[in-house]
């Protein structure tokens, strides 16, 4: 399927092009959007929406996404959900609202709950009446994105941290889990109890072992554990399957009165979950010698700041470790980085982070030959430059995300241009694509 780009402000000429609309089925391939390009094929990944996640409402016994009987005994459990509120909440409000729960019966549970008196986060685990509960400092909520972290053990006891934030702990709660019944997210239980979120979840992630301070803070910073059992990244904008990306393959069901839940931006995109999708193009194939401006448009779901994980490859377009362009984060130094190396010499630009999870970002990297030069273009700015731009011998392949250093974001355009843009033509073709897109920023 060939997707075309038609208006641009200027005659561009793709070397390579990648238009998520044209992926076959969920788990691809991407096929070329331009004659004598290559195909795409996806390990791991798959087709993707920007989709903000799914929508509950309180009020009702059919708002949830039912993930199955899992984690009925575990002696260690994590949990951590992205949410957003429909309305603020605080100490007050009209009633509980539920983030998750599996429930057993009125003896014997595991629930996250906003607490109407209170204005607290709650969370509470009931063996035959036995109740172990945390509860947040925090004790009102905007309608901005919030996560959770949370986590029990049967040795460390119960853990929370809530959007960053220093951890509240119970070390006393070391109570194993031992409960047969479904996990429920949005509501307290599937089919029974009206308790329920109005709002939005989304990114889930579950595990059996003990996080870190560091696995804590990259769950926030959007990169979850490489050997989570659940990743729920709820982004499937259709159908009522919410997919599992994590080791389990445990697979939710909505129910029927949650949806999906779309902002201004409705586009397919190229899924990544960070464990260990990736995307490839046939290796020696494609040409980026010369002057070249490279293309990357996405949904973020890093901060790409503070993350502990080595560094993650965004877009990495690889002949050999001598030969390659790379847009990636850099772990030791905490910042984004533009690199083109040519013949074994390179050059980078670097650009200190300064997005949030769910911002989309316009990346062009322009590697200029003729000039000597490299030029990192965000959002149509120029944002730095640097001497060294060096030829470039053979052809390579692209990887999105790569090798162990896995990316979360996801793509909603991937080029190769040929020639380097001008800051001129580099702030029109971030308009232009800003407009093809309807994205949410400004340029």
């Amino acid at each position: 399927m060939t997707v075309g780009m038609p208006g641009a402000p200027f005659p561009v000429t793709y070397r390579e092009l990648y238009l998520p609309p044209g992926i076959k089925g969920w788990n691809g391939p991407l096929p070329t959007s331009v004659e004598g390009g290559h195909e795409l094929t996806f390990t791991g990944a798959r087709h993707g929406t920007t989709a903000d996640g799914v929508h509950g409402i309180a009020g009702v016994a059919t708002s949830n996404i039912n993930l199955g009987a899992i984690h009925n005994a575990e002696n260690i459990l994590y949990i951590k959900i992205r949410f957003r509120l429909d309305a603020p909440f605080a100490a007050g409000a009209p009633a509980d609202q539920y983030l998750f729960g599996k429930f057993d019966g009125a003896n014997d549970y595991l629930m996250g709950w906003l607490e109407a008196a209170d204005g607290m986060f709650h969370m509470a685990h009931a063996e035959a009446a036995a109740v172990e509960a945390i509860v947040s400092a925090e004790d009102s909520w905007d309608i901005g994105w919030h996560t959770i972290v949370v986590s029990l053990h049967n040795v460390n006891g119960q853990r929370l941290r809530v959007d960053g934030s220093a951890a509240v702990v119970e070390a006393g709660n070391t109570t194993a889990i031992s409960l047969a019944a479904d996990f429920v997210l949005l509501a307290r239980d599937d089919g029974v109890s009206i308790e329920g979120l109005t709002g939005v979840e989304v990114d889930v992630v579950m595990g059996i072992a003990a996080l870190t301070v560091a696995q804590e803070d990259d769950l926030y910073n959007g990169i979850p554990p490489a050997a989570a059992t659940e990743s729920y990244l709820l982004d499937e904008g259709r159908g009522v399957i919410a997919y599992d990306r994590g080791t389990g393959g445990n697979n939710g069901t909505l129910d029927t009165t949650a949806t999906w839940a779309f902002g201004q931006v409705q586009q397919p995109v190229i899924s990544l979950d960070a464990i260990n999708d990736t995307a490839d193009s046939p290796a020696g194939q494609s040409n980026f010698r010369g002057d070249i401006t490279m293309v990357w448009v996405a949904k973020l779901k890093s901060t790409y700041s503070g993350i502990n994980r080595n560094w993650l490859y965004i877009t990495f377009w690889d002949i050999d470790g001598n030969n390659r362009l790379v847009w990636q984060y850099d772990q030791v130094a905490d910042y984004l980085n533009w690199s083109v190396s040519g013949g074994g010499v390179s050059a980078s630009i670097n650009f200190a982070s300064t997005f949030s999870i769910d911002n989309y970002l316009i990346m062009l990297g322009v590697a200029d030959d003729t000039h000597n030069q490299l030029r990192l273009y965000l959002q149509g700015v120029l944002v730095g430059t640097n001497v060294g731009s060096n030829p470039r011998a053979g052809n390579g392949m692209l990887h999105l995300s790569a090798g162990n250093l896995w990316d979360p974001s996801k793509p909603l355009f991937v080029a190769l241009i040929d020639g380097a843009f001008t800051n001129q033509q580099a702030l029109a073709y971030s308009r232009y694509l800003r407009n093809v897109f309807n994205l949410p920023i400004a340029i």
